[in-house]
């Protein structure tokens, strides 16, 4: 009974702005946090919401906007008639409140504070006259009764069971109403529709005009209920229509420039509807409109949809600490940061560790923009590698290898013998030697392992003179064979 409208108190002809008067009651409590009406009783709060104005509940909350305290009011209007015609007229009030808190938008008709108010009615008479009639009355009615006490029983009886027929017959009368097939009024004209469902004795209520680009003006859009067939309603139903109000053309404004909601504003004026997408953008500042995708001054039909591309704020992000961490480390703590790597630099530093960040572009714990580029430098020490190298000494001295003497004391001539002398062989690595030893020229390959960064000059030398010569990358060599 708190949220009962004044017809549903009277037991009156409800509809949907009656709805709209119990969710102006709602936003009365939500906005108060207290219903407009109370009493002991459910009849009395009842007779409230037929005669008592409430109290405006901008007096009980000061802080209610203008706007939002007349929109309550003309909810809770106590004729019908002067509240909103439909819930689209109150949302539409109601957005513009979000809007223009302030704002003298809200119609206010009228009051409805004096319809169904108690009437003060005169209580002076004449008792003695009164009191005079009613003896008289009282004597001969008792009288009456008292003689004929059977036929008074037999009349009351009769009385009521005169009444329980007409209450039966009158029920059942109403209740008889005839079933008829639902219309189908969609694209039909406004007076062609009207006429046809008042034939089938429904009610017929235009529920709102709207613009259409596709159908003409006058001509039905949609209906509820739709029509389905072989299904019909009771008489006395209502059938709610939208009617087209036919093509209307406006011309799209320059947007660009304007904040969001002066964009938006703008295009509610003109029955256009909108897209709105946020993109970061350093150049333009926060809320701004961008683009448009319906260029300025161009007509397009009412009910179009503008596309708009509105700036946001670029995020912020902290530069997180990456000295010391390994390569892949930092990387992986760029991209948890929503930074960019740039590039990735090398610089030797033996007082650090090998694979080590020791340089950061951006300093850490810094506030920078989302997706701002980082250089980092990665400190790399050079390692040795290795390599074994092969001396074929007899392919070196070939036509040169000497052979040892020997004197020969019968014929008293020294003769040459099948025995190689040694020879002295040394393995340089940029001038520092590696092997160095007496090895016969006639045996197999010598081989050895040396060590060294990036390209060495090896060099071969037999008996202090230098056979080959070579610079070796050892990044990518790791054997190679003098001959």
């Amino acid at each position: 009974v708190h949220y009962f409208s004044p017809e549903h108190a009277r037991g009156g002809y409800t509809d949907e702005k009656s709805d709209l008067y119990s969710l102006g009651v709602v936003l009365y409590e939500m906005v108060t946090g207290k219903v407009p009406f109370n009493a002991d009783t459910p009849v009395s709060i009842a007779l409230k919401h037929m005669q008592e104005t409430p109290v405006e509940p901008k007096v009980l909350n000061n802080e209610i906007p203008n706007s939002l305290n007349k929109i309550i009011m003309k909810a809770m209007q106590k004729d019908a008639s002067l509240r909103y015609a439909n819930a689209t007229e109150m949302l539409r009030d109601l957005s513009m409140s979000l809007k223009n808190p302030d704002g003298n938008f809200v119609i206010l008709d009228g009051s409805s504070a004096n319809i169904d108010a108690t009437q003060r009615i005169s209580t002076i008479y004449d008792k003695s006259e009164e009191t005079e009639n009613r003896k008289k009355e009282e004597k001969g009615f008792k009288k009456f009764v008292k003689s004929h006490k059977i036929l008074m029983f037999m009349i009351i009886l009769l009385i009521i069971f005169a009444i329980t027929i007409m209450s039966t017959m009158f029920l059942l009368n109403k209740l008889s109403v005839k079933d008829v097939q639902i219309p189908n009024v969609v694209g039909l004209s406004n007076v062609e529709a009207e006429d046809t469902v008042k034939k089938l004795n429904l009610i017929y209520e235009v529920e709102e005009e709207v613009y259409d680009k596709e159908i003409p003006e006058g001509i039905i859009i949609s209906q509820d209920p739709p029509y389905v067939e072989n299904y019909k309603i009771k008489e006395k139903n209502t059938i709610k229509v939208v009617v087209s109000k036919g093509q209307e053309i406006v011309i799209v404004p320059k947007l660009v420039g304007l904040t969001k909601d002066e964009a938006i504003q703008e295009l509610e004026i003109l029955n256009l509807l909108y897209e709105i997408e946020e993109k970061e953008d350093k150049d333009v500042e926060a809320g701004i409109v961008i683009t448009q995708s319906i260029e300025k001054d161009k007509k397009v039909n009412a009910g179009e949809t503008v596309k708009l591309v509105v700036s946001k704020e670029i995020e912020k992000v902290t530069v997180p600490n990456l000295i010391g961490k390994t390569e892949a480390e930092a990387k992986e703590a760029i991209e948890k940061a929503k930074l960019k790597l740039k590039t990735v630099l090398t610089s030797e530093d033996k007082t650090k560790n090998d694979g080590q960040v020791i340089k950061q572009s951006l300093d850490a714990e810094t506030q920078v923009e989302k997706d701002s580029e980082i250089t980092i430098t990665v400190n790399s020490i050079p390692k040795q590698k290795k390599a074994v190298i092969n001396v074929n000494l007899q392919s070196i001295l070939e036509g040169e290898i000497e052979y040892e003497t020997e004197y020969n004391e019968t014929t008293g001539e020294t003769v040459t013998t099948n025995k190689p002398k040694e020879v002295k062989v040394e393995i340089l690595v940029d001038g520092t030697s590696w092997y160095s030893a007496m090895n016969n020229p006639t045996l197999s390959s010598i081989s050895k392992e040396i060590r060294g960064i990036g390209t060495v000059e090896v060099q071969i030398r037999v008996n202090e003179v230098v056979k080959r010569q070579e610079q070796i990358n050892l990044n990518e060599v790791t054997s190679y064979t003098f001959e």
